[in-house]
């Protein structure tokens, strides 16, 4: 019975070591490809990477002083 738990978890342990490695390649070529975007055309990527709204200007005053109304 002990050997059928100690087969178990080294199967278990073989498991978890290919899906770490898959994620691991996977940030790799995911990493190389922004890294590509990048080296293509760097203002265009910059954009891309930063249009989280950040550059979108609101209608309201966003301002905290209270003399103005």
């Amino acid at each position: 019975m002990i050997a059928l738990g100690a087969a178990i978890a080294a199967v278990l342990d073989k498991l978890l070591w290919l899906l770490l490695a898959y994620k691991r390649t996977k940030e790799k070529g995911d990493a190389q490809i922004e890294r590509d975007k990048l080296s293509k055309n760097p203002a265009g990527w910059f954009n891309q990477h930063f249009s989280n709204g950040l550059s979108k200007h609101s209608d309201k005053a966003d301002s905290t002083d209270k003399t103005d109304s």
